[in-house]
């Protein structure tokens, strides 16, 4: 590496650190009382408390809440990090305090075993339904797809056998050479982020609801990870799914009648997608299905912030704001000085006709 290089390497390092300090993934729910919905990744947990840093500080001496969504699989190693990175906030914000939203039945009473506060509320729940949703205009025309970033725990390999497949990705930490071998192993399926001349491009979620609805079957391929927002994107879609047995919660909206399990092996995968495809499920069947239980998830979320608005005795119903407060996944890249400008300006909890924003 030439100094030019370093001193440039140096400069972006700086770039992204400044960044991390002052820009954060979350939604605000409330500004009164303050009420964040946060969602750290996984490789960068360390630096959950700096990334917060200047917005915690800012409030100091008042009563806020992070609603803190897991995003992967509750190993005992992901546990014990998230308790020391709660005993952490508790002893440098002490009025911030950690809810936790849990993916899989059992994870909230092992942290209230640990004198936290937990639901149960899979972070599926936050697909929306009227961007996910059955086309009944577009033409099949793929056997298979599998929404998923071309990383390795994502096990693309798996559905090498399929011979009618489609695959959408978004940018991998893998790098790009990863990238080019997956592509040159799956050079017979279609990749719907490429153009006919190979250029890639990020697809909205509209878009990608119209690659969905342009295949027949779902693939979940991934043994550990979180729930999957493509395992509901698929189901509201309309489409059955595939998938190998997992850890992490998708498997908590999956119905036998629409969705097969089968061990994680090229041959069982393709068996698979032809039996689905045979059967003949209705898009209705599934779609219907999920949206049953993702709005119980999605009650349990409601009822939560109902009980911190009564606790603070905030005269609101937090059920009336909640369409408002509802864009896909509900998390967006925020930067904390207009957080802050926004607590600024909420009206005293002494007065009860003060409302929250967003």
């Amino acid at each position: 590496m030439t100094d030019r290089d370093s001193v440039r390497r140096g400069v972006l390092e700086g770039f992204a650190r400044l960044h991390r300090t002052h820009f954060a993934r979350y939604s605000i729910i409330s500004v009164d009382p303050p009420i964040f919905h946060v969602q750290p990744i996984l490789d960068m947990v360390d630096e959950f408390l700096p990334s917060y840093q200047m917005l915690f500080s800012a409030l100091r001496g008042r009563k806020a809440y992070c609603l803190f969504r897991h995003s992967w699989a509750l190993t005992s190693r992901v546990f014990d990090w998230i308790l020391e990175l709660e005993s952490r906030t508790r002893q440098q914000f002490p009025d911030v305090e950690l809810i936790h939203l849990c993916n899989e039945p059992g994870q909230a009473e092992l942290f209230r075993a640990r004198g936290g506060r937990a639901i149960l509320c899979n972070h599926n729940c936050f697909v929306n339904e009227s961007i996910f949703r059955p086309l009944p205009s577009v033409t099949k025309r793929f056997d298979a797809v599998y929404n998923a970033r071309l990383d390795k725990q994502k096990r693309h390999f798996l559905a090498r056998e399929i011979a009618s497949l489609a695959l959408i990705y978004n940018p991998t930490k893998e790098g790009p050479e990863y990238i080019r071998e997956t592509r040159r192993e799956f050079s017979r399926a279609h990749f719907f982020n490429h153009s006919d001349s190979g250029e890639y491009r990020l697809l909205s979620l509209r878009e990608i609801n119209d690659c969905l609805n342009a295949c027949r079957v779902g693939l979940c391929l991934s043994e550990e990870e979180g729930p999957m927002f493509a395992s509901a994107e698929y189901l509201l879609s309309g489409l059955p799914i595939v998938t190998t047995p997992s850890r992490g919660g998708r498997d908590l909206f999956f119905e036998e009648s629409f969705v097969l399990t089968v061990p994680p092996e090229p041959r069982a995968i393709e068996e698979a997608v032809r039996e689905l495809i045979g059967r003949g499920v209705r898009p209705d069947i599934p779609r219907d299905a999920v949206l049953a239980k993702l709005r119980v998830h999605r009650e349990a979320f409601v009822t939560l912030v109902q009980e911190i608005y009564d606790q603070h005795e905030i005269k609101k119903r937090f059920a009336d704001e909640w369409p408002r407060l509802f864009p896909h996944q509900i998390l967006a890249e925020r930067g904390h000085l207009d957080t802050i400008t926004k607590l600024s300006h909420a009206r005293p909890e002494s007065d009860p006709g003060r409302e929250a924003g967003a």
